[in-house]
C-alpha cells in the first residue's frame, strides 16, 4: 500500500488532512446535528462490511490471464 509519510513532508499531509471533505462533511454534519458519535460510527462500519464484500467478491473470482494484463495497453502497428 502507498506510504504517504515516506515521499512527502509531514506539514503538507497535515494540511491536506485539514482539506479532506470526509471529515469536513462529517463536521458539518455534526454542527448541524444530523450526525452524531454513534451514528458516524455506524456509517463507517457500513461503508467498511462494503469494502470488505467487495475485495472478498474480487478475491473469489477468477484471475486474469496473464496474457490478457498488457492488452489494451499498446496497439499494433499498422
Amino acid at each position: 500500500m502507498y506510504d504517504a509519510d515516506r515521499y512527502r513532508d509531514p506539514g503538507e499531509i497535515a494540511a491536506w488532512r485539514e482539506r479532506d471533505p470526509i471529515e469536513l462533511m462529517a463536521a458539518q454534519l455534526g454542527a448541524d446535528g444530523e450526525l452524531d458519535a454513534a451514528g458516524r460510527d455506524a456509517l463507517d462500519a457500513n461503508v467498511a462490511a462494503e469494502i470488505d464484500r467487495a475485495v472478498a467478491g474480487a478475491e473469489a473470482g477468477p484471475l486474469e490471464p496473464v496474457d490478457d494484463l498488457t492488452r489494451f495497453v499498446t496497439s499494433e502497428l499498422p
